[in-house]
């Protein structure tokens, strides 16, 4: 085009014959450069696409080249032997890429994600890992002698491997022995001693299935329900400062004497303040919330304990901005600053226990260790309830606080169950070891208290049996139906009573009367657990009283409480005779009221049979 320009240009001052001679000679000439200059683009194309683009190492795996030949490996073993146990890694479940491309083989495959788990049979297996679904270096469980393939990517690492084991052997660093229900035993773990805010504790847990779960019901989506760990990270009142539930092996892929080796990061929130906390581990269903029960040492209500784990400061302070603040205060007491609260609840109940988040700020280094104070305000200024804890429960007392530090300090206290129904003004403040406050403490908030309705006199109990738990509880009795049923429990004259009969999947509702004999500070957890002839729970029920709504700190003296369980018998329970033992605990430490009795348990009378 240039070369045609220029002969146009200087044609014009040549003559027509000089003309027409000077275009003959150029544009052939012209053609030909054209030519030239278009195999050279296409021959650079070629090679930017092809040679070079195409063996780049994040578009050979944007591509999924090595889900491709994990589903090509897959297809080629399942082809061989159709009967072959194999497990697929993938970041998705059930792979739709290996759908498509083996879809003979996709149902065969059982899947999990390699990146935190690893699955290993109680027999033969081939195990397929792509890279995009590898376990760390690190961790990598699997002996390279059981490698029967591996491929390489353009970047010489391995894009994908299967191996295939005969027996895995698996030894967990920290070994503990626990059971939870009848679906799994527990075999230990490891844990990284330390976590900063704002990052993750590392955890590995080490369990075996014991049983296929059979769900407990089936939602309309047709899927069957499904379980899951999870993994807390909690304070010494059992409030959780981070938590984690893998789903990396679902629970409706388990098949009996599976072992299932998992290393886990558990979030630790930014605001978490620095000591030391405890890591807990349970199962639960996940269509349900309901926790498995589980027997064995360091067991902490429905959870096992997993040891200590100090957090240490974030590496970056957090922004006082972008707190979850509700009222913003902005007061000054002494070297400390309450920048404000968290939200409250628009109405509480008498007894009801509450909890609310402080935000300080460090001005310096403070001089001492302050307690913080919490009080009751009602429309006449008179203080009527007030609450006095060191902040931070005192595992990170105000003299260690750094200048410009802003610490959150989550407050629990409880309304006295003889507050007066009303209004109320939330206030905070600081005082000091002499119990002088560091100034007037200021509103925070507001809180309506009502009144709860509250019985005094013992129904009717279709089976009175009296126990007591401690100094406070006492048990009346309960009642027992089946599915809606009222059970009669049958007494002759020997005392023996006719055994009830159920089936694997009923439900028992048990309603148990409870009455209050002095006040209660805390408030406890009641358990209902359902026991074979082996003492292994096969159905439970865990909460504070009334479904969560009568916690026995709201209980005044005389007070009588009627108390409903809902208990699922296992589906895979045994037949046999069973027994219902209740009781009391502590959810943070897991420690029970006593009761006079091995184990501080009630066992109730009623004879229970399963067929």
């Amino acid at each position: 085009v240039a070369a045609v320009g220029w002969v146009d240009k200087a044609a014009r001052g040549l003559t027509p014959a000089a003309t027409s001679l000077a275009i003959s000679l150029v544009t052939p000439l012209a053609v030909f450069m054209a030519g030239v200059f278009l195999v050279a683009q296409g021959a650079l194309t070629y090679r930017d696409y092809f040679l070079d683009w195409a063996k780049m190492p994040q578009v050979y795996y944007a591509f999924e080249t090595d889900i491709a030949q994990e589903a090509d490996f897959a297809r080629r073993t399942l082809q061989a032997d159709p009967g072959a146990m194999v497990y697929a890694s993938a970041e998705h479940y059930r792979h739709p890429s290996v759908a498509y491309l083996a879809p003979e083989a996709f149902p065969k495959l059982k899947w999990f994600d390699g990146r935190e788990t690893v699955v290993f049979s109680p027999g033969p297996a081939v195990y397929l890992i792509p890279r995009s679904a590898s376990p760390p270096d690190w961790r990598d469980p699997f002996p390279k002698e059981a490698i029967v393939e591996r491929l390489f990517g353009p970047d010489g690492i391995p894009s994908f491997t299967a191996y295939r084991i005969e027996r895995a052997e698996v030894a967990p660093p920290r070994p503990l022995k626990a059971t939870f229900g009848s679906l799994v035993e527990f075999l230990g773990y490891d844990t990284s001693p330390e976590a900063r805010a704002g990052e993750s504790a590392y955890v590995a847990l080490y369990w075996r299935v014991l049983a296929k779960p059979q769900p407990s019901f089936v939602p309309s989506d047709g899927r069957t329900a499904s379980y899951s760990a999870f993994i807390h990270l909690v304070d010494s009142k059992g409030r959780k400062w981070g938590q984690r539930d893998p789903s990396s092996y679902l629970g409706e892929q388990w098949e009996p004497g599976e072992t299932v080796v998992g290393g886990y990061g558990v979030p630790v929130d930014v605001t978490t303040p620095p000591g030391e906390y405890s890591l807990e581990v349970g199962f639960y269903d996940k269509a349900t919330g309901e926790a498995l029960p589980v027997v064995g040492d360091s067991v902490r209500g429905q959870a096992l304990d997993l040891g200590k784990v100090r957090v240490l400061p974030p590496t970056e302070p957090f922004a006082a901005d972008k707190l979850p603040i509700a009222r913003r205060v902005d007061t000054t007491f002494g070297d400390i600053a309450l920048l404000g609260a968290g939200p409250l609840p628009k109405e509480v109940r008498q007894g009801d226990a509450i909890s609310i988040d402080l935000y300080w700020r460090a001005l310096g280094r403070p001089t001492g260790d302050f307690e913080a104070i919490l009080q009751l305000e009602d429309r006449s200024g008179q203080v009527r309830q007030e609450w006095a804890t060191a902040p931070v429960d005192g595992r990170y007392p105000t003299g260690r606080w750094q200048p410009e530090q802003i610490v959150r300090d989550r407050q629990d206290f409880t309304v006295g169950p003889l507050v007066a129904p009303g209004t109320y003004t939330l206030k905070a403040g600081l005082r000091d070891a002499d119990k002088q406050l560091l100034g007037p403490a200021v509103a925070i908030g507001g809180l309506n208290v009502a009144a709860r309705a509250r019985r005094f006199e013992i129904p009717s109990i279709s089976h009175p049996q009296i126990a007591n738990l401690g100094q406070s509880v006492s048990l009346l009795g309960y009642d027992l139906l089946v599915a809606g049923r009222g059970i009669q429990l049958n007494t002759p004259t020997g005392g023996q009573q006719d055994p009830v009969e159920v089936k694997p999947g009923d439900t028992l509702s048990l309603i148990l009367y409870w009455q209050a004999k002095t006040p209660i500070k805390d408030s406890y957890t009641v358990f209902t657990h359902l026991l074979d002839t082996n003492s292994r729970v096969r159905g439970q029920k865990d909460s504070i009283p009334g479904a969560g709504t009568l916690p026995t700190s709201g209980w005044v003296e005389n007070e009588v409480i009627s108390d409903r369980y809902e208990i699922a018998v296992e589906p895979a329970a045994p037949s046999g005779r069973y027994q219902i033992e209740v009781g009391m605990y502590l959810a943070s430490t897991g420690e029970r009221l006593p009761t006079g009795t091995e184990g501080n348990r009630i066992l109730l009378d009623a004879a229970i049979t399963v067929r």
